[in-house]
């Protein structure tokens, strides 16, 4: 059988009209860090803020703290499968955007309660200290202390505890 040009070219043409890119981009790190439900990462310039990011065992973790070499990743699961040199790629997908009364100087602090719930704490310049559900994003609890909250709390058990401009270091039982 012998084809005729004009057909070659209308079969190259259906063909290119069904076309699909198949070609997938997508932005990955390496985890150099991992323990206490947190991860760190390197590789990973364009992740935003509260970005969803997938390890390579199916984990996902959610974004925090962007810095300029690597990414702080609250882990949104087990850690049991993530360890050095595992593989975290972004998904485009922000988890939550909780907004605040004011401007966050601190970092938010991820920590887990004994029921493996996780909780973000962070501080306002205008000194309210917030408490909020690491799943929904929901601000659970918030107080003012009076202070601007510049430095990031620390979580130790159920305590925390975060400086303020004011000269004070304030210590708050979590319950």
């Amino acid at each position: 059988m012998q084809l005729k040009p004009e057909e070659i070219s209308k079969i190259i043409r259906a063909q290119i009209k069904h076309y699909e890119n198949a070609i997938e981009q997508s932005e990955t790190g390496t985890v150099i860090m991992v323990g206490d439900g947190i991860a760190r990462a390197s590789g990973l310039e364009k992740c935003m803020a509260g970005e969803l990011l997938q390890f390579d065992n199916g984990e996902y973790g959610m974004a925090q703290n962007l810095e300029e070499n690597t990414v702080s990743i609250v882990l949104l699961g087990s850690d049991a499968g993530i360890k050095e040199g595992s593989i975290v790629k972004r998904t485009g997908k922000v988890v939550y955007k909780t907004k605040l009364k004011h401007y966050a100087w601190s970092s938010p602090v991820g920590f887990y309660n004994e029921k493996n719930e996780l909780f973000i704490v962070v501080g306002d310049t205008y000194g309210y200290l917030y408490l909020i559900e690491g799943k929904s994003g929901r601000v659970i609890y918030d107080e003012r202390f009076g202070v601007n909250f510049e430095s990031s709390p620390v979580v130790v058990g159920n305590t925390l505890v975060v400086g303020s401009r004011g000269q004070s270091v304030y210590k708050v039982h979590i319950e």
